[in-house]
């Protein structure tokens, strides 16, 4: 079964450095891992105007796969946004983690490494989403350069290998 682990700060915090670093670890493990980006802006678009998968789309297309030699990327149009869940179904087969970053919704099985500037901002994303204090595997970004625990949770900086390595033994024992 699949393990749900979301990457959840403000902005520029360290998600995406933590989730980058995070996935080649598990992949260097022999892990198979993927990844879901949930974005905040209503209107954001990915797909370029003018180029011909946003043209498939504004046609009227309900869906639109972009197909390349190494990657493949499905537009799909749908009226609001998938939850994990929804991701879940859509995984291919034999999948060990879901690294979910953004992930803000806590009505999932999921677990979370949460990033932060301060303490302050990490207390802040435990009271808005309602974390259950087992759901926490630990602390990381920017704050994991300045401290190693805040309110009983480890504080890893995964730009130092050594801590890398813990935050992931961290994941595969909590989420495993």
């Amino acid at each position: 079964m699949t393990k749900i682990i979301g990457l959840t700060g403000y902005k520029k915090t360290g998600k995406t450095t933590t989730t980058e670093r995070l996935i080649r670890s598990l992949k260097s493990r022999g892990f198979r891992v993927g990844s879901a980006k949930f974005m905040h802006m209503a209107h954001m678009n990915i797909d370029v105007k003018g180029k011909d998968t946003f043209r498939h789309m504004d046609a009227g297309a309900d869906f639109v796969f972009a197909l390349t030699p190494k990657r493949t990327v499905l537009f799909n149009r749908t009226p609001e946004r998938m939850d994990v869940k929804d991701v879940l179904t859509n995984l291919p087969k034999n999948v060990d983690f879901l690294i979910c970053e953004g992930l803000r919704s806590n009505g999932s099985d999921a677990y979370f490494v949460l990033t932060g500037k301060d303490r302050s901002q990490i207390d802040s994303i435990i009271n808005e989403m309602g974390i259950a204090d087992n759901r926490i595997i630990a602390i990381s970004g920017v704050i994991g350069s300045s401290i190693s625990e805040h309110a009983g949770f480890p504080v890893l900086n995964c730009m130092d290998d050594k801590e890398l390595e813990d935050l992931t033994d961290a994941v595969v024992t909590m989420a495993g």
